[in-house]
């Protein structure tokens, strides 16, 4: 069980920030010429992030790192009582520094004095803050104190604060991050939120970072539940946007995780009728084969330097396809040795790179600002039907991963004129790569930034061999792949994507031709239009379509996602998007509902359809596309 428990803290984020020591001696420069070129002007979204990139601001700026989080201990700024404060990792010349360059700084403010222990007895800096069921901002309650002093002296600096770091990683018998339950951390969480809201009304608040793996493993429901269960008690909590604004999520080890962690807590929000933003806080595999740590920590749970990089690529390409509001690498720099020795930087502390900083600035240069992103694998729809995600989310049930869905996996990202297709392998064979096509040719990039040739479309796609797999890193687990094998971007120059659409639904068919006083469930089918014509969108193209209702005038509701096919219809190609078995009880009680579908990312006009027995209904297509898709 010891085993196991090490096994999984290893998934997770190390230690929070110290000193930057000093750099190593003579480390030879050569990996410095993996530096990618700088990225074209990316897009301030900001999406891409690394742990502490102050220490080298000159190449996070090369690779175009957009936003960075920064630790505040309590436990040092506050070490001689709540009226001293005191400078900790980082000075405010620091901070204003980065502020003064466009770098987004978000802060973690996180570890109890001992001063401010609520036991004494056993003074830790995970310990529950003393008196933090006084109001916020009772002068006793020290940590409201403590967080509106820092949101006010940061404000406009700062303007987005973590509350606490990965309090879901605990055990039965053992607490990492935060003694507490998760009652308390609710509390801290409250406190936080009204105290910094006074302190910056501009502010945002964002839970501390959630691992998902300990909730898993030990059969308990996921830590966002509960603690949403505890807002729905709390009668204050509605008002208050339920005491958070984001979600934040920490995953290493396994690319796949990263877009599983993120649809998980997705779902669990959607299932309380919540939307926030979800981020990734923190991401990374640390690599065992690096000249400062190589011999001193073994393959569980890490990779090559070459697989970190392909970590770097897959991990961010399924951030996009995934809809994160954000995505952070841990961490820019190495700093000191953690846990058993790992160093996690994309940059040692000498200053000369590792592949990852090289993969990290194609991912930033290739996947800026795209319109649409969109996770596929062989066998599975583009995108996937609802049915094939949910599958792929339950796929890791009494495993200690969530497993690759096929060999070939593939990340389709089209920005403006660029349509970029992101393809690996998830086994430990070689496999063969059927990549639809949508120019004539394309360029073939590796991970470094490399181009390396280019392929010419055969029959409407690309064939490419892909590289197995080599790190079943997870001895719980050996058949199980993590970072799947070295991705190849295939770059094509296509014609831009719409950036709006007309999104007319064509018919709601209720099933076996039943009358709508007795119809259960029916199929609703639309198509996307150009604005103001009849001229289809383009046949590559992919977005996410999802079908709303409403019952009655009342709140539109996300049905769920649509599934793309392409139609001949009289000679003319187009797609068409359908949802299946669709709930229409409510009309055989005589109600009406209104649907529509939303395109994710782009402005929609939707032609909405009112679905009723009193309501006429016709099954004549009204805006048959005119032309063929290309």
């Amino acid at each position: 069980m010891l085993f196991c428990l090490i096994l999984v803290a290893t998934t997770f984020a190390p230690a929070l920030a110290r000193p930057l020591p000093a750099p190593p001696p003579g480390l030879d420069q050569a990996s410095a010429a993996l530096a990618p070129a700088p990225a074209a002007d990316p897009p301030k979204e900001p999406f891409f992030g690394a742990v502490q990139a102050l220490y080298r601001p000159d190449l996070a700026a090369r690779a175009g790192v957009q936003w960075e989080r920064l630790v505040f201990p309590w436990s040092l700024i506050q070490k001689d009582g709540p009226n001293s404060w005191a400078t900790a990792y980082f000075t405010d010349d620091q901070v204003n520094a980065e502020v003064a360059r466009g770098m987004d700084v978000v802060g973690v403010a996180t570890y109890t004095p001992q001063w401010a222990t609520s036991t004494p007895q056993a003074a830790r800096p995970t310990n529950v803050p003393a008196n933090l069921y006084l109001a916020f901002d009772d002068p006793h309650n020290y940590w409201g104190q403590f967080m509106y002093k820092l949101a006010l002296r940061y404000r406009d600096k700062i303007d987005t604060w973590v509350v606490w770091n990965e309090p879901d990683l605990y055990s039965a018998t053992l607490r990492y991050t935060w003694d507490g339950g998760v009652e308390d951390y609710y509390q801290l969480l409250k406190v936080a939120y009204l105290a910094v809201k006074k302190a910056n009304p501009h502010a945002r608040l964002a839970l501390g970072g959630l691992t998902y793996w300990f909730d898993h493993m030990d059969n308990r429901a996921p830590y966002l539940e509960r603690l949403l269960v505890l807002a729905r008690q709390d009668p204050t909590a509605a008002a208050h946007n339920d005491y958070f604004d984001v979600v934040t999520v920490h995953q290493y080890s396994n690319p796949l995780n990263v877009y599983a962690a993120i649809l998980t807590y997705r779902d669990i929000l959607s299932s309380h009728g919540l939307r926030r933003p979800v981020w990734v806080g923190e991401s990374n595999v640390v690599p065992y084969d690096d000249p400062l740590t190589k011999g001193k920590i073994d393959k569980t749970l890490h990779a090559t330097l070459d697989e970190q990089a392909a970590y770097v690529i897959q991990a961010f390409a399924l951030a996009r396809a995934a809809h994160a509001d954000r995505m952070s690498v841990y961490k820019m720099v190495d700093e000191a040795p953690e846990g058993p020795g790992e160093l996690y930087g994309l940059v040692r502390n000498d200053g000369s790179t590792r592949p990852a900083y090289a993969a990290y600035g194609v991912a930033a240069r290739y996947f800026s600002a795209p319109t649409t992103a969109v996770y596929t694998w062989e066998g599975a729809a583009e995108p996937p039907t609802d049915g094939q995600v949910e599958a792929l989310l339950r796929n890791n049930a009494g495993r200690t991963q969530w497993s690759w869905p096929a060999a070939v996996n593939r990340v389709t990202l089209e920005r403006g004129d660029e349509r970029v297709s992101v393809v690996w392998n998830g086994t430990g064979k070689t496999a063969t790569a059927h990549v639809p096509a949508a120019a004539r040719s394309a360029a073939v990039v590796d991970k470094v930034g490399a181009i390396v040739g280019e392929l010419v479309a055969q029959n409407g796609q690309y064939t490419v061999e892909l590289r197995p797999s080599g790190n079943n890193s997870d001895p719980r687990d050996p058949s199980a792949y993590l970072v799947g094998g070295d991705p190849i971007l295939l770059v094509e120059h296509v014609a831009p994507a719409p950036t709006a659409v007309d999104a007319p639904i064509q018919v709601v068919w209720p099933k076996d031709g039943a009358p709508i006083a007795s119809a259960g469930t029916a199929n609703v089918s639309a198509v996307l239009l150009l604005p103001d014509t009849r001229q289809t969108v383009p046949c590559r193209w992919t977005p996410t379509v999802t079908l709303l209702a409403a019952v009655d005038g009342g709140a539109p509701a996300p049905i769920r996602t649509a599934t793309r096919r392409l139609v001949v219809d009289n000679g003319i190609t187009y797609p068409v998007w359908d949802v299946e078995n669709v709930d229409v009880s409510p009309a055989k009680a005589g109600s009406h509902i209104e649907f529509w579908v939303d395109v994710d990312g782009v402005r929609t006009r939707a032609g909405s359809w009112v679905y009723g027995a009193t309501i006429p209904q016709t099954t004549t297509w009204t805006r048959r596309p005119t032309s063929s898709c290309t």
